[in-house]
């Protein structure tokens, strides 16, 4: 359902006037970045709910070590959420880990502000 919506908002407006995409491997290209986004975020948000609701610790570090892997950094923001909050002080830990590892600048601001606010 969440890919059909994303699908939906992202690609049908453009598909919908042909006559402004002439091209047919542009429009090609629009439906095909469209799919592999909208993968990409249910991938995110599976990994983020096994995280979060997996009973076993293993299985919860490996969802963190996913979300360090995700195309794009989409997982970061995942990643500072886990570090930020989450139930599990491993979880959380491995979380800040993995942000560090990725050297990504949210990571980098992320760690400022936590060495600011003590």
């Amino acid at each position: 359902m969440k890919i059909l919506i994303l699908f939906s908002l992202l690609t049908l407006p453009l598909l919908a006037q042909p006559k402004r995409l002439t091209d047919a491997q542009v429009r090609t290209q629009a439906v095909s970045g469209s799919i592999e986004r909208s993968l990409q975020s249910l991938a995110a948000a599976a990994v983020q709910n096994t995280m979060d609701n997996d009973p076993d610790q293993s299985v919860r570090r490996n969802a963190v070590n996913a979300l360090k892997s995700l195309p794009n950094a989409e997982g970061i923001p995942l990643l500072i959420q886990a570090a930020k909050s989450h139930r599990d002080l491993d979880t959380r830990k491995r979380a800040m880990t993995a942000l560090g590892q990725t050297r990504d600048p949210r990571a980098t601001a992320y760690f400022e502000e936590v060495l600011q606010s003590r």
